[in-house]
């Protein structure tokens, strides 16, 4: 009963001090991320609490607010603004939908919300401009802004347009609920992309790859 008693005891005390560490690290960023700096330290926390295991209550909290302050500083600081630029001009509403087909495993018959398999295939080819009808149905299935699947023309127009809410992400980081997916941007060698990948867990968030 003692051993017992003192395997429980060496638990609980371990189970404090993680939760000490875990609030700690929680105040480094509770005014956001300001800095290069904070930014790798709250992508390095993110990998150690996306590594698979399962989180405690306090952990899962921290991850939440983790991931909105890591997504707030990539839409809005100096350091990711050029990237976010050039993410919204090669990122068109045409090649976001092909991306998302491959992801997902979608044929031309799974989109009805763009109409048939003949009206996606001219959609796809550019032949058929996307209308706000189908912009706003993709975007409710997809949990995304109309915008993104719409150019920047019709986004002005789409502005003025009264709709339902919908679960809107920062631009250039696109977060879909379906199938648990997330687009982000990277920027690699100078050139920058995005990445829709797959994740059964928690968003995955790119870190600024090393410059030199």
């Amino acid at each position: 009963m003692s051993a017992a008693r003192n395997d429980f005891q060496t638990v609980i005390a371990t189970l404090g001090e993680l939760h000490a560490v875990l609030d700690r690290l929680r105040g480094e960023f509770v005014h956001g991320i300001k800095t290069p700096a904070d930014y790798e330290r709250a992508t390095d926390l993110l990998d150690a609490l996306t590594d698979g295991r399962e989180l405690s209550k306090t952990e899962a909290k921290i991850l939440v607010e983790l991931e909105e302050e890591i997504l707030a500083y990539q839409r809005d600081s100096e350091q990711f603004r050029e990237s976010n630029a050039a993410f919204e001009a090669t990122c068109t509403p045409v090649q976001l939908i092909k991306d998302l087909m491959e992801t997902l495993g979608l044929t031309g018959s799974d989109l009805p919300e763009i109409g048939d398999k003949t009206a996606v295939s001219k959609v796809l080819n550019g032949d058929r401009p996307i209308s706000h009808k189908m912009a706003y149905a993709l975007a409710e299935r997809f949990a995304m802004e109309p915008s993104a699947f719409l150019t920047a023309t019709s986004a002005k127009v789409a502005a003025h347009i009264e709709t339902v809410p919908l679960s809107v992400s920062a631009s250039g980081h696109y977060v879909l609920h379906e199938g648990s997916l997330t687009a982000y941007s990277v920027e690699e060698a100078g050139a920058s992309e995005y990445n829709v990948v797959t994740s059964k867990g928690h968003r995955k968030t790119a870190k600024e790859p090393d410059k030199g």
